[in-house]
């Protein structure tokens, strides 16, 4: 190979070397690029996860089912995002699974809190509200219809009770509303309407108790329903803290890989390059060393000199030339006027056809001489 041939690959070699490293680098700063996308990803469905309450806060002012299913819609939007993510790296499915499940949880919950709403009535004419105004309605009118200042105020303590409840939900009003209730029928037990009077009244009044404690169980049920949630979204939001931390983990292992293979190969392409500029380098100037060696013995006398190098190309033609000279020496020595070394990389011209300064040597050195 010759010294033109070993530049012209080591050029090679470092090229296609560059070529990786920046083919690497690449790629590695992709994969990080991908992964930063799934991090903001991440950040983004634990977001979600206020949009959802803050759908159901909206439901709970409003009353409206359209609310509700807003809610639900993003509760599930949220589960297909949040499958997607697992299914792009093994390390996201424990904690995207576990999301998951808590998501349909709590969309069971939020359902159940949505049908209890439904059942309690969703404004003051529908549900158990709108049979409870019913019946608080009647027993008033026949109780302010008798003028009796003792029921009025029996009845006015009554409507306190569940007033006080449904300001603030306690379950001692309902104890305190029985206890009420137990008082005036007890005042219209004693009175002196006639029978047919007091059973309407006692009719009325049972009417509006029942009704009174299936309101107040049902909310009741929507306090445990919304606490069961409650408990769901602090799960949720440990569950979406692990998920953002091992994305973060994965973002970081990513960066380290690619900056130690990076650094690697930038280490390899530059051993690679020095050791074969090395190789070519103590090539030739081991080929040097020995021309230089042998032309210093030609020149000390020694015509018996050997240059033992196994080169090629440009290298190899210069020492087979060099090889020639002992022989073309010897002959000029010995006096011969023709000779001709036969050789592949140096053909010797004969004495006629030398410029004119060796057509001017002496006659002897022209001319053989007997031996």
């Amino acid at each position: 190979m010759t010294i033109r041939q070993k530049l012209f690959l080591l050029a090679f070699i470092s090229i296609i070397g560059l070529l990786g490293v920046y083919g690497v680098n690449i790629w590695g700063a992709k994969q990080v690029a991908e992964l930063h996308i799934l991090e903001v990803e991440a950040e983004e469905v634990k977001v979600s996860l206020q949009t959802i309450q803050m759908a159901q806060r909206d439901f709970y002012l409003s009353k409206k089912l359209a609310d509700a299913q807003r809610a639900k819609d993003i509760i599930q939007d949220l589960v297909r995002r949040v499958n997607a993510l697992g299914g792009v790296r093994p390390e996201f499915l424990q904690p995207t699974r576990q999301i998951a499940d808590a998501l349909q949880q709590y969309n069971a919950v939020f359902s159940d809190v949505v049908s209890a709403f439904e059942a309690q009535g969703l404004d003051q004419d529908s549900g158990l509200e709108g049979a409870l105004r019913e019946s608080v309605h009647k027993a008033e009118q026949l109780i302010n219809e008798l003028k009796d200042d003792g029921l009025r105020g029996d009845m006015l303590m009554l409507r306190r009770r569940e007033k006080d409840f449904m300001l603030r939900g306690g379950l001692n009003y309902l104890e305190s509303f029985n206890k009420d209730m137990t008082a005036m029928l007890a005042r219209i037990q004693t009175s002196a309407y006639d029978e047919s009077l007091k059973t309407q009244m006692r009719h009325l009044l049972a009417d509006y108790q029942e009704t009174f404690t299936q309101y107040v169980q049902v909310a009741q049920r929507v306090v445990e329903k919304r606490q069961a949630y409650y408990a769901i979204t602090g799960d949720l939001l440990q569950y979406f803290d692990a998920l953002i931390k091992t994305v973060h983990d994965t973002v970081e292992q990513a960066e380290g890989r690619n900056r130690n293979i990076s650094t690697i190969l930038t280490l390899a392409f530059i051993l690679a390059v020095l050791g074969g500029s090395v190789v070519v380098t103590l090539s030739i100037i081991r080929s040097l060393t020995q021309l230089r060696r042998f032309a210093a013995s030609i020149a000390e006398g020694d015509l018996q000199a050997q240059v033992d190098s196994r080169e090629k190309g440009d290298i190899g033609a210069l020492v087979a030339s060099m090889r020639q000279i002992p022989a073309a020496l010897q002959c000029i020595l010995n006096g011969s006027r023709n000779w001709k070394i036969e050789s592949r990389a140096v053909n010797w011209t004969p004495w006629a056809t030398l410029p004119p300064t060796r057509a001017a040597l002496p006659n002897w050195s022209r001319t053989p001489t007997s031996s």
